[in-house]
């Protein structure tokens, strides 16, 4: 009797590609729906109306944000060249022709959409997104099992890596002071912002005068700031504003690059500082204190004052103080933080990002030491990093983490496909 041998399959059967039955017995792949499913998601985030306020079809790295945005154009194409990879009778270089075609049709389609323009590192970034995709698709269907070791292996190097993202985020959203001449600027006009309607009648900082125009001691200004002075502003005010973020101070580089912003959102005071992740190109959180402008016409001083991590605003409410990161505020540098999000729903989505992070650890644990002393280490830094801050936040990432552990365990446990309909 002859040994019939088991398909091998992956090792992660939740990645396993579903197969349909054809008319001959055979079995194959049939993903169709999730390369239309990928298509949709990019022509939907791809094809709507921008906000770029300057064609720039011939630059190659683009815009105050282009390293965001060429991750964000990388993961995009990702899920694309995972179902590509996935399908019957796809070749990986026609995957990569597909992958070119819609890349470049949607960087053609985006020379008639209001505030898009095509940039030849979007394509770029969209390929590598799909090579990617369809690398991990190769990983799933060669049937290569993670196990001992190599488990053991795989799950300390993604360990490590959520450890640096975690602490990275600590260091990247701390302030960057720029070592060139600085002006300061009273209600200025700048893009996607309205012009504040009141009047700046004094700023300062420590007693050194910020004119609206050049400062004079821009070495001055710089120490005092970081020592934790606060940057004092005095203005008449213009009742509560509409819609939209109206700046009253700014504080900027000669070519107009902003390192200091205090403004109105509404009842609200908005502070942004340039952070290290601005000098990446990246985003950065804005910091905002609900109910802390002042609303009624008169007089006021709004005073801010950063240290230890922390900014603290001083309004005739009260003073208030936020912390400048989170352990997983890594999200808010790809995507940027809009004044307007309430402090809960940054503290979900902190929590999402850690979910998501942990996840993969999931999958790989197991009830062996060379694998819970990885995880156990990376939870460790998730409650390292956001110990002094509030008890909230402190919470809601050690909650995402251990909800991506818990989701990504069952997952391993459930062998649930991500192709399967």
């Amino acid at each position: 009797m002859k040994n019939r041998r088991r398909k091998r399959t992956s090792t992660l059967p939740y990645l396993a590609v579903p197969q349909s039955r054809s008319g001959s017995g055979t079995r194959r792949a049939d993903p169709s729906w999730t390369v239309l499913i990928a298509l949709s998601l990019i022509l939907a985030l791809t094809l709507a109306p921008g906000s770029t306020s300057a064609p720039m079809a011939d630059c190659f790295w683009c815009g105050d944000f282009a390293t965001a945005d060429f991750i964000l154009n990388v993961a995009l194409f990702v899920p694309l060249g995972l179902a590509l990879g996935a399908s019957s009778g796809v070749a990986a270089w026609t995957a990569m022709v597909i992958a070119f075609v819609v890349s470049g049709g949607v960087e053609l389609a985006q020379l008639a959409i209001p505030g898009r323009y095509p940039t030849l590192s979007d394509v770029l970034a969209n390929l590598l997104g799909a090579l990617a995709g369809l690398l991990i698709a190769h990983r799933v269907q060669s049937g290569r099992r993670l196990t001992g070791r190599r488990a053991d292996r795989a799950t300390l190097t993604w360990a490590v890596i959520v450890i640096g993202l975690v602490f990275g985020t600590d260091f990247l959203l701390a302030p960057s002071l720029p070592d060139s001449d600085w002006n300061g600027t009273w209600t200025p006009l700048l893009p996607s912002m309205s012009r504040y309607p009141g009047t700046v009648l004094n700023a300062e900082l420590a007693g050194l005068q910020i004119p609206d125009g050049p400062i004079s001691r821009s070495d001055s200004a710089r120490r005092l700031i970081r020592a934790g002075d606060p940057v004092s502003v005095r203005f008449e005010t213009a009742g509560a504003q509409g819609d939209g973020l109206s700046p009253v101070l700014r504080l900027e580089s000669p070519d107009r690059e902003g390192i200091l912003l205090i403004g109105v959102y509404s009842t609200d005071i908005v502070v942004r500082l340039r952070r290290r992740s601005n000098d990446l190109l990246l985003h950065a959180p804005d910091v905002l204190f609900r109910q802390a402008a002042p609303v009624a016409v008169d007089t006021t001083v709004v005073m801010a004052a950063f240290k230890q991590g922390q900014v603290c605003v001083t309004a005739p409410p009260g003073r208030s103080c936020s912390y400048l990161s989170s352990p997983g505020g890594g999200w808010s540098m790809l995507f940027g933080l809009p004044a307007s999000v309430p402090g809960w729903l940054q503290i979900v989505l902190d929590g999402l990002w850690l979910a998501a992070l942990f996840f993969p650890l999931g999958m790989l644990m197991r009830m062996r030491r060379t694998r819970l002393i990885p995880s156990v280490a990376t939870l460790g830094a998730v409650g390292i990093s956001a110990l002094g801050g509030p008890a909230s936040v402190l919470l809601g990432s050690l909650a995402g983490a251990f909800t991506g552990l818990a989701v990504g365990r069952i997952a391993s446990m459930r062998g649930r496909s991500i192709f399967a309909g």
